[in-house]
This record gives structure tokens, sequence and C-alpha cells, in this order.
């Protein structure tokens, strides 16, 4: 999902954590998906799995690949952002097979991922009766509902998780985000502080969105162009080929440098 910021579009970041760390609460689909992982891990080779991972032509796969071997699958794509792969491998598997409420829940994401978040609504609903006030579905509502455009909801969701989750640098991140598309800059810049606070820190792609979105509001926004260059400079050096970057040199650029 994209929204426009500034003069340029750069992407309004959105994360699902697949594996939660320990000390985290985690929801059913975190607790099921390492099950799921185990299984899967258990039944094939690390070579196997990679090889499907990597062949997108799965109308062409053996019968040897499993349902929760395909699920498994089309999970690591939607992590790696291959939404369409990903949907059109869900589409071939049982809805009621194994792991039936993950099938769900990752269906209803790519959904809301792809820009049909209505569609998602009915099963949102399903898993909220049947996982009450779990961080997993509440998250997922609160993509809905910034798809959606109700920011305040939203909002109220990411608070209410991050009551359970105190540590969950991406929805730091995210809440950030939303702040943002409210216009209301120093509760995002707050939020993206307490991300880069507990953001992994080998998770470069988030860190890199992170500290980008603090330095464009401090330079364009705040007029704090110190701290602006600091933060942009401390992204731009995580990865200094990443098409975050061009974006953001595109801008600046624009705006005269930095």
């Amino acid at each position: 999902m994209q929204h426009k910021i500034f003069t340029v579009t750069l992407l309004i970041f959105i994360f699902f954590p697949l594996f939660s760390s320990a000390e985290k609460k985690t929801g059913f689909v975190s607790d099921q998906l390492k099950q799921l992982e185990q299984e899967v891990r258990a039944e094939q080779s690390i070579e196997f799995i990679a090889k499907c991972l990597s062949d997108t032509d799965f109308a062409n796969w053996t019968e040897e690949v499993s349902h929760r071997t395909k699920l498994y699958v089309a999970i690591m794509w939607i992590d790696q952002k291959n939404y369409q792969a990903a949907a059109g491998l869900l589409d071939t598997l049982d809805p009621l097979g194994e792991y039936s409420d993950l099938w769900m829940y990752f269906r209803a994401t790519l959904l809301v991922y792809m820009g049909y978040g209505k569609e998602s609504l009915p099963v949102i609903t399903r898993l909220e009766g049947r996982f009450p006030s779990d961080v997993d579905v509440l998250y997922l509502k609160s993509l809905y509902l910034a798809e959606t455009g109700d920011l305040t909801e939203t909002l109220k969701l990411l608070g209410a998780i991050l009551k359970k989750n105190k540590k969950d640098g991406k929805i730091y991140l995210q809440r950030g985000a939303v702040h943002m598309l409210a216009f209301d800059y120093d509760p995002a810049i707050n939020d993206f502080k307490m991300a880069l606070k507990y953001l992994s820190k080998d998770d470069i792609y988030a860190r890199q969105q992170t500290s980008l979105q603090i330095g464009l509001i401090c330079w364009k926004i705040k007029m704090q162009q110190a701290e602006g260059r600091r933060y942009l400079e401390q992204g731009m050096a995580l990865d200094p080929d990443s098409e975050m970057v061009r974006q953001v040199r595109q801008s600046l650029e624009a705006w005269g440098g930095i």
C-alpha cells in the first residue's frame, strides 16, 4: 500500500512480524506458524524447501509437496512481498485443511496488502470471534482499518497491541506511519524513535525505513536540518543502494539537497 508523503511517493510501511521474540506475548498466528515450520522442516529437507521458495511456477510442483509445505511457502512469499505468487498458491489450498485458521489469517492479510481490505472484513470478524483480544488478530484488524482510512481506530488498536507487547519495534513503526498519515508529526517521531530502540539490529530494512522517516519529518516539516541530516545519513548508510534511498535522494535533490 502506498501513500504520497511530501512531494514524492514514499512507502508508508506495513509489517507483519512473522516470528515474535520470546519476550513478547504471542498470538495464535505466531504460535501456529512456529509449529507449522517445525512440521515442514521435519518432513522436508532445507534444500527441498529452498527449491519450492525459488520456484513460483507451483502448478508444476510434484505431488510430494504437501499441504503444509505449500502453506508455509505461501506465508514466506508474503514475508518476501511476493504477493501475487502467495495469493495464487493459497487459492490452490483447501481452506478447511490443516491450519485453516492460519490460511484464513494470511488470505485476509493478502487482501489488505493488495488493496482489497473490505473483502477481508468477514474473515477478520470470524477470527475475532475465535481468538478474542489476540494480538495477531488485533494487528490484522489495524491493517484493515488503516487501509480503509479509519486512522483513529487504527491508533487505538495499535496502542492496545503495545500494551501487550511493549517492546515490539515494528508496531511502533506502524503506529508512527499512521500518525504521519494523520499529519501528527511529533507522535510520529516519538514512535519512530521507539521503533529504533526495539527493532532488531539485523532488520536493516525496517531500521532504514524508520531512520529515513524521522529524517524527512525533521528536515522538511520541523525545519530541524541538523537533526534531519543526521537521521537521513544514518538511514542511507544502512543500505545505500536500496529503492528507499533512491526515492529519498530524488526528493532531497528536488528540495535543493542536504
